[in-house]
C-alpha cells in the first residue's frame, strides 16, 4: 500500500503518471527553490491540494514531504516549510471536509 510507503525515494515526477513538478507552476523538482517565506498560504494549499490528488491515498506527512521535496527551499528552512506545508495540509483537509 502506497499509504505506507515512503515517498523519500520516489521521484516527484513519477507521481501521476505525469510530472507533477511540471504540473504545480513554479516548482522545482530538484536544485535550489525558492525561500518558503516567498510563498502566500492559498499557495501552499494549492500545492498540497495537488499533491493530494496526484495520490489520494498519501497521508498528511507523506503529502507534506513530496511537496516540501517538490518546492526544493533551501535545506536551512526544513523545520518552517515542514511547519507551513502542515498548516496548508490542515487547512486543505479542513476546506475538503465542507465540501
Amino acid at each position: 500500500s502506497k499509504g505506507t510507503l515512503s515517498v523519500a525515494h520516489r521521484n516527484p515526477e513519477e507521481f501521476g503518471g505525469r510530472g507533477l513538478g511540471s504540473e504545480v507552476q513554479g516548482l522545482q523538482p530538484s536544485g535550489r527553490g525558492r525561500s518558503i517565506a516567498g510563498y502566500k498560504r492559498h499557495e501552499l494549499v494549492e500545492i498540497v491540494a495537488r499533491v493530494a490528488a496526484y495520490e489520494a491515498d498519501l497521508t498528511d506527512d507523506q503529502i507534506v514531504e513530496l511537496a516540501g521535496r517538490l518546492l526544493g527551499c533551501p535545506e536551512d528552512e526544513a523545520l518552517l516549510v515542514g511547519a507551513r506545508l502542515r498548516y496548508a495540509v490542515e487547512i486543505f483537509r479542513e476546506t475538503a471536509a465542507e465540501s
